[in-house]
């Protein structure tokens, strides 16, 4: 019987010859476009620099003294430990299967985020139709794209379900209910007012 349901979110699709649905494809890809801009913001925190230190070992003076580094952060931007070191073996993986042979080593981390990503998002449509783990794929990208917005941006919990604040010029408060957008955005489809996010947990921290 043909499989009608996404391996990865477990909705129904039409296309039985495809493992996930259009949905999960484009997300996918999506992150997968956004993650070098969110590594290289990353990577450029100052909060990451680590205390430099003179020749006996101790923690020289100067702007760079201070709290450690953040361990979990650095791991995010260690080529080591990275999106490179996780995500590269996929794209391996899936060019041997593509041609039938193993690509030349590159060794963990060599290729850049930025083309290991395009790499990756322009093979997601083979991906989709020939690879039987592409949920797994799936959700690693997700995962490693939740790190580091997280990293970056912290968490972004959406408001409780309150009226808009917004006056109305009619002098009536809207009657309109706040959504938070995936960018961050807070919004009101009624009266069409837009906070950013930071201006929303400003505004909170006043009426609280």
């Amino acid at each position: 019987m043909s499989q009608l349901i996404c391996a990865a979110c477990g909705r129904e699709k039409r296309d039985d010859a495809a493992v996930i649905c259009p949905s999960c494809e484009r997300k996918t890809v999506r992150r997968l476009w956004r993650i070098p801009g969110l590594h290289a913001v990353l990577s450029g925190s100052a909060e990451l620099k680590t205390p430099e230190t003179s020749d006996e070992g101790r923690r020289a003076p100067g702007p760079t003294r201070g709290a450690p580094a953040d361990l979990h952060a650095l791991s995010l931007v260690d080529r080591r430990t990275d999106v490179r070191a996780v995500l590269s073996p996929w794209l391996d993986d899936i060019r041997e299967r593509q041609n039938g042979q193993r690509p030349a080593e590159q060794g963990v981390g060599r290729v850049s985020v930025q083309e290991l990503c395009e790499r990756l998002a322009s093979a997601i449509p083979w991906c989709v139709e020939h690879l039987e783990v592409c949920a797994e794929l799936v959700s690693e990208v997700g995962h490693q794209h939740g790190l580091l917005n997280r990293a970056v941006v912290g968490e972004r919990k959406p408001p409780a379900p309150v009226p808009c604040p917004r006056l109305l010029p009619e002098g009536d408060l809207c009657t309109g209910r706040l959504i938070l957008h995936p960018d961050g955005a807070i919004s009101c489809r009624v009266c069409e007012s837009v906070w950013a996010f930071e201006e929303w947990q400003r505004l909170g921290g006043l009426l609280a």
